[in-house]
């Protein structure tokens, strides 16, 4: 299960890839049943879905509705584990998150490079301040969320809709000002250090994809069907 994670996340395993249980054992050289297996985990997880063509397992595609939903849910959870995680960070916790974001700004001019594109120590900072709220219903409502958001980054990226230099930029002020208020155990700062971060994300992002207009129509009709 974590080869197909690490395809979909990398980019290996584009929006829409065909998940076939017997492709995908004949490729990794393993079980059906392993695959099986893999696959109702990722198919819980929102990562892939059943294609409405021919009933099929397929990498999920998103649109606009999916990074509203997706942002809304992670604002109100997030932003509680950042007002908690304030209350009771540890110092080594504040210097793992420095690491982090430095290792980031680090990756993120390779770009091209899907292997080293940011996107998963984005993830892992966002983990550690949900770990430190000493929440661990929040942080598993919040794991297949996290793992959406990410096939989502993903797919956006394949499309050359997220991101670039400016956003990156924007995003990494945003992640320097909720470690700050951490760090300062500022409860109520951080909480809207974090909500200005994702409601900025999610208004770029979907911004970003509607100026695609007619290309992602097909997707758009798939959700609004949905819903």
């Amino acid at each position: 299960m974590d080869t197909l994670y690490e395809q979909i996340f990398t980019g290996q395993l584009s929006a829409g890839a065909d998940m076939g249980e017997e492709l995908l054992s004949e490729r990794l050289e393993v079980s059906r049943a392993t695959v099986a297996f893999a696959l109702r985990q990722l198919e819980l997880d929102g990562v892939i879905e059943v294609a409405a063509g021919n009933g099929r397992r397929q990498v999920a595609t998103f649109a606009t509705g999916d990074i509203a939903d997706l942002y809304n849910v992670r604002l109100a959870l997030e932003s509680f584990t950042a007002g908690q995680a304030a209350l009771r960070i540890a110092p080594e916790s504040i210097e793992k998150l420095e690491r982090l974001q430095d290792e980031m700004e680090a990756l993120s001019p390779w770009s091209d490079r899907p292997s080293t594109r940011d996107f998963g120590v984005d993830f892992d900072l966002h983990r550690i301040i949900a770990r430190e709220s000493g929440s661990p219903r929040a942080v598993t409502a919040l794991q297949p969320i996290w793992n959406q958001t990410h096939a989502l980054l993903r797919h956006l990226h394949s499309i050359s809709v997220y991101a670039d230099a400016v956003e990156d930029a924007a995003s990494y002020r945003d992640h320097r000002a909720i470690i700050a208020a951490l760090a300062r155990h500022d409860a109520e700062g951080s909480r809207c250090a974090m909500v200005e971060h994702l409601t900025v994300r999610r208004e770029s992002l979907i911004a970003a994809l509607e100026r695609r207009g007619g290309l992602v129509q097909p997707e758009l009709t798939r959700f609004n069907k949905q819903n």
